[in-house]
């Protein structure tokens, strides 16, 4: 039998959900007014678009997880975004030490960690 999906995973989904597809809508049709709030010069906006179709992509993933009810339906999920939210923080991490990202992506870096430590601690849970 499927084990159950914890409470707590449902509602990081949920988080998940909001706030990547707050993120993915913003670089998909206001790129610039984004990068303005996060003090981000968009000299490429079809980049911008891009990132902004994965983001809305993880939300989508992020909202069928939430709706999911047995773990084996969203093990794969959790792991893709242990593996997006690690690697993704240390790209976030080196461009804020070494590339001059402006002082607003330490703000992304502190989601990255939070999502991947979240994520890490359900997967490591849900597998005992």
């Amino acid at each position: 039998m499927d084990k159950q999906i914890e409470r707590g995973l449902k509602t990081l989904f949920l988080v998940s959900f909001i706030i990547a597809l707050f993120s993915g809508v913003m670089h998909l049709f206001l790129p610039r007014a984004l990068g303005s709030m996060e003090g981000w010069p968009v000299r490429d906006v079809p980049a911008w678009r891009l990132i902004g179709a994965a983001m809305v992509s993880l939300a989508a993933s992020s909202w069928l997880c939430f709706r999911a009810t047995g773990w084996e339906k969203v093990k794969i999920v959790v792991q893709t975004d242990i593996v997006f939210s690690v690697v993704a923080g240390l790209v976030m991490l080196w461009g804020l030490l070494f590339r001059e990202i402006p002082v607003g992506g330490w703000g992304d870096f502190v989601i990255f960690v939070g999502f991947a430590a979240s994520f890490v601690v359900f997967y490591w849970r849900s597998r005992a």
